[in-house]
Formats: structure tokens, sequence, C-alpha cells
């Protein structure tokens, strides 16, 4: 009886961590899940970590009618090797274990950069302009060596990504700089 409650135990408790994996409770870990599932190539799961919002005001015409998480995902599959979304492992290796500290809620400065303009950037998107407006900190930015990261945390308190740039432009063998590059991710504005 003792064995069948020991083995009873154990398989709930790897469920709970199976069930807590499932959902990016920080932005840290948002990161890793989506290191994790790129390199298994298990590109159906990452759809939920994936900002699904539709843009319908593209800055270019590549970009129209999709989802960011299709962008996304388009990069991570090798379809875009440079430009917005465009995945590197080896940048998104680096930012989750040596630039971890500079993933943080976002500034006054580039919330107003990406949400300042009604239906322009992230402002198109009403999910995250209410987040902008009325909680700001559940958007998390890394920006840093010309890399741009937002991610937000939506229903269920769980994380996803809303767009990245820049993966290749940071190593694991890059140095930190003394001060974080704050500025818009949608380009410098």
């Amino acid at each position: 009886m003792k064995k069948l409650s020991v083995i009873l135990l154990i398989t709930i408790f790897c469920g709970t961590i199976g069930y807590a994996q499932k959902q990016a409770k920080t932005p840290l870990d948002l990161l890793k899940t989506i290191h994790k599932l790129a390199e298994a190539k298990k590109y159906k799961k990452l759809n939920k970590y994936l900002y699904q919002g539709k843009i319908t005001n593209a800055p270019v015409k590549e970009m129209a009618n999709k989802t960011m998480g299709q962008l996304i995902l388009e990069g991570i599959q090798g379809k875009k090797t440079i430009g917005v979304a465009a995945y590197n492992a080896q940048g998104l290796n680096a930012i989750i274990t040596k630039h971890a500290e500079r993933i943080v809620p976002i500034t006054k400065e580039v919330l107003k950069d990406l949400f300042g303009e009604e239906n322009e950037g992230f402002a198109q998107f009403a999910d995250l302009k209410y987040l902008a407006d009325n909680r700001p900190n559940d958007l998390y930015i890394f920006d840093h060596q010309g890399v741009h990261i937002l991610m937000a945390k939506l229903k269920k308190k769980r994380f996803v990504l809303v767009f990245w740039e820049g993966l290749s432009n940071i190593t694991e063998d890059n140095k930190n700089s003394t001060e974080p590059n704050i500025k818009a991710i949608d380009g410098g504005k």
C-alpha cells in the first residue's frame, strides 16, 4: 500500500510540474520555454507562447494580415533570417544565461513610444493597449545591444512573446555594457 501511495504522489507531483511548465509565469520562463521548444522544433507547441494579435496596420506589406505569432514562428522555422522576428538560438540563449537581469518592466519612455499613438505600432492591438493604459507592469522588455523584445502577461497570468528583433546582435561572448540602450522596440523612434 505504501508503494502505491508513493507512486501516486510522484505521479501527481510530476503532473503538477508538467502543468506549471506549460504556463510561462515569468518573462524569463517564457524565453526559456520558447528556446527549448524552438530547438526541439516543436512548432505547434510554440503557438501558445506567442502573441496572436493580427496586424492590421503593418509597416511593410509582408506583415499585413498576419499575426505577431506567425511572424515570430516564421523566424523560428528559418523562413526569416534577418530583421523583425528573425530567430537566433545562440542569441536567445545568451539573453537567458548572461543577460536575464536586463528583462525589466517597460519604462515610461518606451511605453509612450510603443503605445502613444492610437492604432499605430502596438497600440493597434486592443488587449496590449489596455495593458499599456491600465496594467503597464504586465509589459516587459529586453533592450540591449540592438536586441529588442516585448513580452506581455495576458489572461490567466501567463506571459506571451509579442515581438523580438536583433537576436543575432548578441552572443554568449558579448560582454555586458554598463548601461542598457533604452530605445523604442519598434525601430528606435
